[in-house]
């Protein structure tokens, strides 16, 4: 697999327009998104010729980064006059998503996943207060530490291989030097991804960041984080496959079980995004089987992740109650808001439904029935907390309408969304499923 550079030129290119006329652009906010906009409009242009998943992936990655890019003159930051800089790292996330997704060695990932995490510890800590700058410290000092994991196993994979590529299992299963470092690196990975236990700098970064930020942070790293788990776990063999199901299986419950009890949005869709790692995990640990399963999945979260989070942008940064959510977001939002919702809850016929209808089939083949059981049982239970929140909601549509800036990103979202939900079978035809 080799990287698609023209996308990865354009997305480049753009960010460094931007910093190069960071001051002009300051005062317009909508010539800087437009700028940007038209970056990751060119990236998902080149990559139109690519083979299914790698062409995915970067159309994925571009409509991210315009939902999020619609948001960013709403985008809470402690100083405004850093909103280029914001726009920057945000295609530059974009890259290190690319680049984890579809490297060609192992030292290309760890590029990939360094460019990507400082990208998002730096979004967080721009937002307002100081919760967020807490969030992004406690995000780096755990960013570090998986980037140790990362670099000794590659070096204990070169050691073993003389080399940074892909190691090649054709001869034979993976010596005990090279089983390590293919373990070290998927550590590495399973924290950009928020498994359980390496959750907890995840966790507060997308309850503090600003919205607008944590929605696209939530998504990128998602996408890029479950393409090299994919690439990477076959490597460890079958019964390391399955130690990557458990740990994904253990984090869904874990994570539901600590959703329920949640009253306040943000939290609440926090530690959502640990349960679908958890679930995505579980696709990885299916092996070849579970690979489309696995995109498909993510590219449907991150969409319904950038849409709920959409919903919430330009709210500040204090806690928000189910019952405050009707007078904070007026009509428009509070339908988006119930629309995202009711997909990650996985209710028919919205996209949230098929993507766990495509993965709990690989997991009962590869993982057995009894952890597929559990999971559905968990997912089941993650419909009681995302509907929670819709009473309130509804309640609130009979309030007067207003109209609130930045909804271009939520109506983009919301289509993406529709989108899937009309035509979820031409995703997972391109999967090559």
């Amino acid at each position: 697999m080799t990287l698609p550079w023209a996308s990865l030129v354009c997305l480049l290119v753009g960010a460094l327009v931007v910093i190069a006329f960071a001051t002009p652009l300051t005062k317009q906010p909508w010539v800087l998104t437009g700028l940007a906009m038209a970056a990751a409009v060119a990236s998902a242009f080149f990559s139109a010729h690519l083979d299914g998943s790698r062409m995915v992936v970067v159309h994925a990655v571009a409509i991210f980064l315009l939902i999020a890019l619609l948001l960013m003159p709403r985008l809470e930051l402690h100083v405004d006059q850093q909103r280029p800089e914001a726009v920057a790292l945000l295609l530059l996330a974009g890259v290190g998503t690319i680049v984890l997704a579809t490297g060609g060695d192992l030292l290309q990932l760890v590029i990939g996943m360094e460019t990507l995490s400082l990208s998002s510890v730096l979004l967080v800590a721009m937002g307002w207060g100081q919760a967020p700058a807490e969030a992004a410290f406690k995000y780096f000092v755990l960013a570090a530490v998986s980037l140790a994991a990362l670099v000794y196993g590659l070096g204990l994979i070169y050691f073993s291989t003389g080399s940074v590529a892909f190691p090649d299992l054709s001869r034979g299963a993976p010596n005990l030097v090279l089983l390590a470092g293919v373990v070290l690196m998927t550590a590495g990975f399973i924290f950009e991804l928020a498994l359980v236990p390496l959750h907890w700098g995840a966790l507060d970064a997308y309850t503090a960041a600003a919205p607008g930020a944590a929605g696209a942070v939530m998504a990128l790293s998602k996408l890029g984080a479950i393409l090299a788990i994919v690439r990477l776990a076959p490597l460890g063999g079958s019964s390391f496959l399955f130690v990557v199901g458990m740990v994904g299986l253990l984090t869904a419950v874990w994570a539901t079980i600590a959703a329920l009890s949640q009253r306040e949005i943000r939290r609440l869709l926090a530690y959502s995004a640990i349960a679908h790692a958890g679930f995505l995990a579980m696709a990885a640990g299916s092996g070849d089987a579970g690979r489309p399963a696995a995109i498909f999945y993510v590219v449907v979260y991150g969409a319904t992740a950038m849409l709920v989070f959409a919903s919430l942008a330009g709210l500040g940064p204090e806690p928000i109650s189910f019952a405050e959510l009707p007078a904070r977001l007026g009509v428009q939002r509070s339908l988006a808001l119930c629309f995202g919702l009711m997909s990650l809850a996985g209710i028919p016929p919205l996209p949230g439904f098929w993507a766990k209808l495509a993965l709990f089939g690989p997991t009962w083949r590869a993982l057995g029935p009894v952890p597929t059981i559990i999971g559905i049982a968990a997912a089941v239970a993650a419909a009681v907390y995302y509907l929670a929140p819709i009473p309130d909601l509804w309640n609130g549509l009979k309030l007067p309408s207003r109209r609130a800036a930045g909804n271009a990103g939520v109506v983009l979202a919301a289509l993406t969304v529709l989108l899937l939900t009309v035509v979820p079978g031409y995703l997972w035809s391109v999967l090559g499923a």
